[in-house]
Formats: structure tokens, sequence, C-alpha cells
């Protein structure tokens, strides 16, 4: 979306989403797992890197059983990929990592159907 523009974005659309849940090891689906991920990635590639990973800023949509959404970015800042530092390029790839290892947490509590791993995101 913002790819070809001259300046980064400055703003984020704000939309509002009826029956939104936080992500828990009872609404976990790999589907979701693949598109949280998926949607980092898109972020990223927006030049806009999240700063709050945490389960606690991943929701669902009850009865939507793959849509997977980002929220919780008042900590986010904007960058220019053409032009990213060495340091940047680090955090937007600790970002991703981070990410796929609190989903993986998850996809572990909700086998065990036991919030043993992800339990200090929620408090």
């Amino acid at each position: 979306m913002f790819l070809k523009d001259e300046y980064p974005p400055k703003a984020i659309l704000l939309e509002y989403i009826p029956n939104m849940k936080q992500l828990h090891r009872k609404n976990y689906t790999d589907a979701k797992r693949d598109n949280f991920i998926k949607g980092l990635a898109e972020i990223h590639a927006a030049g806009v890197i999240h700063d709050d990973i945490h389960p606690r800023s991943m929701m669902v949509v009850k009865g939507d059983p793959e849509r997977a959404i980002w929220i919780d970015s008042d900590r986010a800042q904007t960058w220019d990929n053409d032009n990213l530092t060495g340091k940047e390029k680090e955090w937007l790839q600790f970002e991703s990592e981070l990410a796929a290892d609190q989903l993986g947490m998850m996809k572990a509590d909700a086998e065990e159907g036991q919030t043993n791993k992800t339990a200090r995101f929620y408090w």
C-alpha cells in the first residue's frame, strides 16, 4: 500500500471489527498462526515495525477461522526500508522471531489444553 509513496506512512487506519477476541490457546489454529506471521511480514514490508509483540496484541474474529489482526500499534515506528541500518534489520528480524516463538508457545498450550507457556504474556 505505501511501498511506492514518496514518504513513509505516518498513520495507521483503524477499523471497528465486531466479535474480535484476543488470541488464546482455546481459539488458536495453525492457519491463524500463519496469518499472524504473514501479517507481520506485510507490516514490515510497509516500512513499519510494530514494537509490541505479545499475544495481547494478536486478535482473532469469532466466526472467521483464519482472520488474524495485529493491534496496539502505539509503539510502532516507520522506517525507510531502502535505507535500513544493520541494527534496524536486526530489530525487524528479532520481532519476526519473537512473534514466531510466542505463537509456537501458544500452539504448545493449545495442544496441552493449559496456559503454561504463554501465561506470563497475559498478566
